[in-house]
This record gives C-alpha cells, sequence and structure tokens, in this order.
C-alpha cells in the first residue's frame, strides 16, 4: 500500500490549506495523475506516468501483451477508475490513479468552529487469480475506505457511510485523497471504481452551513434524505447487471412453462 500511495500522490496536494473563504470563493483547484504499465519480459515495458492534471478524462497504454488504463470524471460526483488487463504473454500489468481536491464547509459569519461531515461512497472492486485491486479514501487525514480484492476475493459493488470530524472546522480547507489501484499477472484482470459523495446533516443546512468544493467537481446534493448516485459505474458492474437480468427472465421463463 506505501508504493501505492507513494505513487498515487499528486505534486502540491500533501499540504493542507487553511484559511477562511465567503461563500463565493472557491476552494483549491483539483488535479489528478496516475501511471500505467504493460509489461513483457521481452519486448520490455510500456509505460506512462503522469501527475497534477487539471483536464480530466482517460489516460491508457495497451499493446498485444494487455492494456491498463485510469479515467477521472469531476461530475455529477467526482469518481476515479482503474483497470489492468494482463494477456498469457505479459509479465504483468499495472493501473494506478489519484484524484486529490479540495472541500470547506461554509458558515455564515466566517466562524470557525467545530463540525462534521457525512460521506457516502459507492466503489466496487474486480479481480480474477492473479490479480488485486484497491480503493482508498481519505478526507482531511481520516481513512473514510480501504478496500482490496486480492485473487477473486471480496469483488463487486459496495457502498460505505462515514461520518468525519477529526479536527474538522467550518470555513477552513481541507484535502481529500481518492486512490484506486489495479494490478495484473499473466491472463488476469483487476478493475476498481471509487465515487463519494459528501453532505451535511439536515440540522446545519437549516442553520446556513454548505459545502464547497473545489472548481469542476461536483457536489449537488446536501441533504441526508437524499441518496446520492454514482457518477459512473464500470463496465464490469453492467455487465454483471446484465447476467443476473438474464437469470432472472430464465428463472420465469421456467416457471411460466412448469406453470402451464
Amino acid at each position: 500500500m506505501s508504493k501505492f500511495l507513494s505513487v498515487v500522490l499528486l505534486a502540491g496536494a500533501s499540504a493542507i490549506a487553511a484559511f477562511v473563504p465567503s461563500q463565493a470563493e472557491a476552494v483549491s483547484a483539483a488535479m489528478w495523475g496516475g501511471s500505467f504499465v504493460v509489461i513483457n519480459g521481452d519486448a520490455g515495458v510500456n509505460e506512462t506516468t503522469f501527475t497534477g492534471e487539471t483536464t480530466f478524462g482517460t489516460r491508457s497504454v495497451s499493446s498485444a501483451d494487455g492494456s491498463a488504463s485510469v479515467q477521472s470524471t469531476p461530475t455529477p460526483l467526482p469518481a476515479i477508475t482503474s483497470m489492468a488487463t494482463a494477456n498469457i504473454t505479459a509479465t504483468a500489468a499495472e493501473a494506478v490513479g489519484g484524484l486529490n481536491y479540495f472541500f470547506s464547509i461554509f458558515a455564515p459569519g466566517g466562524v470557525v468552529v467545530p463540525t462534521s461531515m457525512n460521506v457516502t461512497t459507492n466503489g466496487s472492486l474486480l479481480s480474477n487469480v492473479g490479480a488485486t485491486s484497491t480503493d482508498f479514501l481519505r478526507i482531511n487525514g481520516t481513512t473514510v475506505v480501504n478496500a482490496t480484492s486480492i485473487g477473486g476475493n471480496n469483488n463487486g459493488a459496495f457502498t460505505t457511510s462515514a461520518i468525519v470530524s477529526a479536527n474538522l472546522f467550518t470555513n477552513v480547507e481541507f484535502l481529500i485523497e481518492m486512490n484506486v489501484f489495479a494490478f495484473a499477472n499473466p491472463s488476469s484482470t483487476a478493475t476498481t471504481f471509487l465515487d463519494p459523495f459528501l453532505f451535511l446533516d439536515q440540522s446545519l443546512v437549516d442553520l446556513g452551513y454548505s459545502i464547497i468544493v473545489s472548481p469542476g467537481i461536483g457536489n449537488s446534493l446536501e441533504v441526508a434524505s437524499a441518496t446520492p448516485l454514482p457518477a459512473a459505474l464500470p463496465l464490469f458492474v453492467t455487465g454483471l447487471g446484465g447476467v443476473g437480468l438474464l437469470a432472472r427472465r430464465r428463472k420465469r421463463k421456467a416457471a411460466a412453462a412448469l406453470a402451464a
């Protein structure tokens, strides 16, 4: 995990800046970066690394030996994915992605007081034999998500809920770190997805509190009663849903045939 984190920490985002913004002011800009590589013992390494990007999208490498990619989307909620596939001819494939952005909890009058924030995270992991996938989310130094799938264990979509309050104050800027890691040995595949949503208790919203996030980053839902929706789901989740739907249709047809 330490190697993983050292790769994806983005330039200039390790320090937490503190200031007292007005409601109209935005916090610091979001940045993302990653490293993805397909390795073949005979042909060498096909690798790309980038850091500190403010333009979101997909970055990838591919060859006859496999493929690796990372994707980051800022809206409607910030999401990041990674995928690595190594064919039988490859030594390995790896995709590491990170998205860092900032938030501040605005309180009327510019007061700096202790507060708390709710976090709901949609994520998913997929690995098979010889593969590893990891989702990691840290908010103001508090680990909110640290989930790993190794060799097919702990696969699938998940949702977590947490309350962040440690050293959290109104009208101060704090850092959010989103990291994903996919690693595949020959003839294996790993996929990740991470999509957090920040919101406040209704009692704070009624007092005029609100969440300000980095420019261009979406976080449109603020109240606890709202149901957050993932910004984008990996293709493997769609595939699993299709398989389940097909199975249910077959069961219904079989039941109808027996009833007839």
